[in-house]
């Protein structure tokens, strides 16, 4: 594996491009960058995120946020507050900059018995290129936070099982205070571009894959892993290889004391533009696991250009978990975009045709629609969703091939039996904002049997779907039934443009019913306020 990384890594230093720098994933951001990216007649493939800033270049440029300095106010703090980097270094061969991380906020929650919740972080972002071709980038974050009840609930009993704490997309938790947790993070990569075709990366964070605000191939929903990607673009095609390292922390399953077991993923994604209104894609991934802890990174998965299973049948093995997945994305307007994505982790076609409910038709779909500039109001943008996963997708006979990490999903943050409706309203007037977005769905959890048991109706990646409760009969939102609406409202006003610093006040109401509560699984009528500033580089999912 590594000697072939490092093939690629010296292949051809001729044609070199500048500006192969990532551009931080926040979906603010990008609401602002794809409102011309995606306009017809752009070759642009928006799918596969974060994007390459030379890709970009054509389309956007920060300097839609005007100084607001004039030139009697330009003193050393105004300067770095509203208009540039803390700390920028220039010469003809590198540039990098310095940037402080922050994240303070404090608000209420009517459910909570504390009543107060806050978000203390504090980190460093850097940046920067060496010479035309290489550049990197690299952010550490430190935080405290006490959060709104049933965040507090889903980090405390992890699905009811003696996981270790972890808040949700942020990783390992310890203890603060008495219902508090303190957590870090680091995260950082690498990108070469040696010619036009081709850019390679590797490093430690997130991927996402799709147009949409969820998706059913690769989300940023979980934890930071290490990864390796290739991204190819010729003529009106980009195709992007994946290679993960991955961990299930589950302690039961650890080979040995405190050492967490090992997961591996790959994935394809190859990108068509058949028609400058038209894109389809195809999609292939595959997960397996170290029981062992001797099998290590597969090298029969390294090759970029093939499919996985006749690559299991030819070194004799099955025992991964293999999904396919297509999606496309029509531009009915410059401003108007339909998407939709269909995942294929397992099924039977006869037993498709028979409508009957067979457990292992395991599909997953999503369909959705951009509106930028809505109603030629410029800058404002709708976004309309649906997702719909059947019980059982990702998960796995051996638990340890679902597909998650870190004890969450990797795909839809839900997991799986779930429908979900997501309508999104987004608004910039220079720098003031306002950021809506309205969540309604129904999802089928577990239920807890009097003497103790566990039913497995199929919303729960890390359940075997051997421990199935019925083979037919099958449909979403089966078992301990829960619905969601969630109403989250935000508004503020962007302080510095270049590291997105921002200050907010943020409204959210949450009604959950469950048929069955449990640990973390509490019916609720609440609402949370807050105020803060934020440095907006990480999306955070706590809309469950």
């Amino acid at each position: 594996m590594k000697n072939t990384l490092l093939a690629l890594l010296i292949f051809s230093f001729s044609n070199i491009f500048a500006q192969d720098q990532n551009i931080r994933y926040s979906k603010f951001r990008y609401a602002e960058i794809e409102n011309g990216y995606n306009e017809i007649g752009n070759n642009s493939h928006t799918a596969v995120k974060p994007f390459i800033q030379r890709e970009t270049d054509n389309y956007y440029s920060s300097d839609i946020y005007n100084s607001l300095l004039d030139n009697e106010y330009k003193n050393w703090f105004a300067r770095k507050t509203f208009d540039e980097n803390l700390l920028r270094v220039d010469d003809d061969d590198y540039w990098f900059t310095l940037d402080p991380v922050v994240d303070f906020q404090i608000g209420t929650d009517n459910a909570s018995d504390e009543k107060s919740t806050f978000y203390n972080t504090r980190g460093v972002y850097i940046k920067g290129e060496l010479g035309e071709s290489f550049s990197f980038q690299s952010a550490f974050y430190e935080s405290q936070a006490i959060f709104p009840d049933y965040v507090t609930n889903w980090i405390n009993t992890s699905r009811d099982r003696k996981d270790p704490a972890i808040v949700p997309g942020l990783g390992l938790a310890k203890r603060f205070k008495d219902n508090g947790f303190d957590f870090p993070m680091a995260e950082g990569v690498i990108s070469f571009t040696p010619n036009k075709f081709f850019n390679l990366q590797f490093g430690t964070g997130k991927n996402f894959i799709g147009d949409g605000y969820r998706s059913l191939f690769l989300s940023d929903g979980a934890f930071n892993y290490p990864y390796a990607k290739i991204n190819t673009t010729f003529w009106n095609i980009k195709y992007t290889n994946y290679f993960m390292w991955m961990q299930d922390i589950r302690p039961e399953v650890a080979i040995s004391g405190e050492v967490h077991q090992k997961k591996f993923a790959t994935a394809h994604y190859l990108s068509w533009n058949i028609t400058d209104r038209i894109n389809i894609s195809v999609f292939e991934s595959i997960v397996w696991s170290d029981t062992t802890g001797t099998r290590g990174f597969d090298i029969n998965y390294i090759n970029p250009v093939i499919f996985y299973r006749p690559v299991e049948f030819s070194i004799g093995s099955s025992g991964g978990n293999a999904m396919l997945g297509a999606s496309t994305k029509i531009k009915l307007s410059n401003s108007i975009q339909f998407y939709g994505q269909l995942a294929l982790d397992e099924f039977t076609l006869k037993e498709v045709k028979a409508n009957n409910g067979y457990w292992a038709n395991k599909f997953a779909f999503q369909t959705g629609l951009n509106y930028y500039n809505a109603f030629g109001i410029e800058n404002l943008q709708l976004k309309s969703e649906i997702n719909w996963v059947n019980p059982y997708t990702y998960s796995h006979g051996d638990v340890l091939q679902n597909y998650g990490h870190f004890n969450q999903p990797i795909a839809h943050p839900w997991g799986a039996n779930f429908w979900e409706s997501v309508s999104l309203i987004r608004y910039r007037y220079n720098r003031f904002f306002i950021d809506s977005k309205l969540i309604i769905g129904e999802k089928g959890y577990d239920s807890v049997n009097d003497d103790g048991t566990v039913t497995n109706w199929g919303g729960d990646i890390y359940r075997s779907y051997r421990e199935r409760e019925q083979n037919y009969g099958n449909e979403i939102g089966q078992g301990n039934t829960g619905t969601l609406m969630y109403l989250g409202l935000k508004s503020g006003y962007i302080v510095n443009h270049l590291t997105n610093l921002k200050l907010f006040v943020d409204f959210t109401y949450r009604k959950f019913d469950i048929l069955q509560e449990q640990t973390y699984l509490k019916n609720s009528n609440d609402y949370m306020i807050s105020v803060g500033m934020r440095t907006d580089i990480l999306n955070k999912y706590f809309d469950f």
